[in-house]
C-alpha cells in the first residue's frame, strides 16, 4: 500500500517530513519526505520494514527550526495501516493467539490457551468438549 501518511498544512509550499515513532519514542525507518499532491495537502509511504504495532508520526517542516506542526496515531500491521479499532482488536487477537506477539508467548494447557500471563492474560481461550469428537473453543475477554 503507498500514501498511508498523510498532512493538511497551509499555506502550503513547505517541504514536510514525517517521523514514525514507536511506543518507546524510538523512530521507526528514516525521516519520509512528503510530496505536496495539491495545494497544502501532503502525502508519503510509511517507512519499510516496520512490525506490527501502534506509531505515533510527527511531521515537521524542514526550514531551519524543523518546527513540528502536527503529529497522529498510526495502526500498522507490518504492510497496511489499520483504519479501524475493530480489525485493529481482531488481528492483535489472532497474533496473540498464534504465539506471534513476543510480549505475550502463547502458553497451551489441555482446557485453555492464553497469551500473556496466566490469571491476567491478554487473551484467553477456554477449551471445552471431550477432545476426540469436538473441541470448543470460548474466547474469555
Amino acid at each position: 500500500m503507498a500514501n498511508e501518511l498523510n498532512f493538511a498544512y497551509s499555506p502550503g509550499g513547505e517541504t514536510i517530513v514525517a517521523q514514525v515513532f514507536d511506543e518507546g519514542w524510538t523512530q521507526q525507518g528514516g525521516n519520509v519526505t512528503l510530496t505536496e499532491f495539491a495545494t497544502a495537502l501532503y502525502r508519503g509511504n510509511m517507512p519499510g520494514a516496520i512490525p506490527l504495532g501502534e506509531y505515533v508520526v510527527i511531521f515537521r517542516t524542514v526550514s531551519a527550526t524543523g518546527t513540528i506542526v502536527g503529529s497522529g496515531l498510526i495502526l500498522w500491521d507490518s504492510t497496511v495501516e489499520i483504519t479501524s479499532q475493530e480489525q485493529w482488536s481482531a488481528l492483535l487477537d489472532v497474533y496473540r493467539k498464534e504465539g506471534l506477539d513476543s510480549a505475550n508467548p502463547t502458553t497451551y494447557r489441555p482446557t485453555k490457551i492464553f497469551s500473556g500471563a496466566e490469571g491476567a492474560p491478554a487473551l484467553e481461550l477456554v477449551l471445552t468438549g471431550d477432545c476426540e469428537t469436538e473441541i470448543v473453543s470460548t474466547r474469555t475477554p
